[in-house]
């Protein structure tokens, strides 16, 4: 009796051990969870893959960024775990930065060459959609504050669509329209959806990009941008 007890016992662990240490296919894919994450793979080869999955809530958007420990360790967010479906992102050395639809499910997939992959993990409240009209543009804080900008650059056409933001100036001043993570091949400023546009320049300093343009009191001004991957911005009032 106590060695078949043994023998179940040992047979639980090993199916314990198995199922932490063996979800590294999509339909497997652990939940994502915000703070620190960590997995160990069972062996390792040349290189190794660990999925998770997420899903926002309804009707809520969220900004998903990822900080890695290793810059070895490559990082996609997709919709199904396949390249087929990749979300584009800003990337940097490090970190990368993911817009999630309210309700969308993700799949996030590291890949490394090492037996443990670490990471940090936030999720903040984001307006995602917004920008693909001027009716429904991309709302700039005017109290300086970080912002996402998504791209609505068309990969099956190569259509590169502009986005829309608003900005209401609360005084009059020099605006800087600062955007990190790619490059703005495009951007334009006019009041309102039918003012008369004009064209910026966007100087390249410390790799970032800034406009600058002079608003007026009380104007409501729509920034159209033209970008083939999304970015952060910021609107600096000086």
């Amino acid at each position: 009796m106590m060695v078949m007890k043994r023998l179940l016992l040992s047979t639980f662990l090993m199916c314990l051990f198995f199922s932490i240490y063996s979800q590294t296919t999509v339909d497997t894919a652990l939940p994502l969870q915000e703070g620190y994450n960590s997995y160990t793979f069972e062996s390792g080869t040349s290189y190794n893959s660990v999925y998770y999955i997420y899903t926002a809530p309804e009707g809520q958007g969220k900004l998903l960024t990822v900080e890695k420990t290793d810059v070895s360790t490559s990082i996609m967010l997709s919709e199904d775990g396949t390249y087929n479906t990749t979300i584009n992102g800003i990337i940097s050395s490090n970190t990368s930065i993911y817009p999630i639809n309210g309700g969308q499910t993700v799949y996030l997939t590291l890949t490394t060459s090492s037996t443990t992959v670490e990471f940090n993990v936030t999720l903040a409240d984001a307006d995602v959609d917004k920008g693909a009209s001027c009716d429904d543009p991309v709302i700039a804080p005017d109290s300086g504050a970080e912002f996402f900008v998504p791209s609505y650059y068309d990969k099956s056409t190569y259509t590169n669509n502009p986005t829309y933001i608003s900005y209401t100036s609360s005084e009059e001043g020099l605006l800087e329209m600062t955007f990190g993570g790619g490059y703005p091949s495009s951007l334009l400023i006019g009041e309102g959806c039918d003012g008369a546009q004009e064209t910026l320049t966007a100087a390249y300093n410390n790799g970032k990009y800034t406009a600058k343009y002079t608003v007026e009191t009380g104007k409501t001004y729509i920034i159209e941008v033209e970008i083939y991957s999304p970015m952060m911005a910021s609107f600096v009032l000086t």
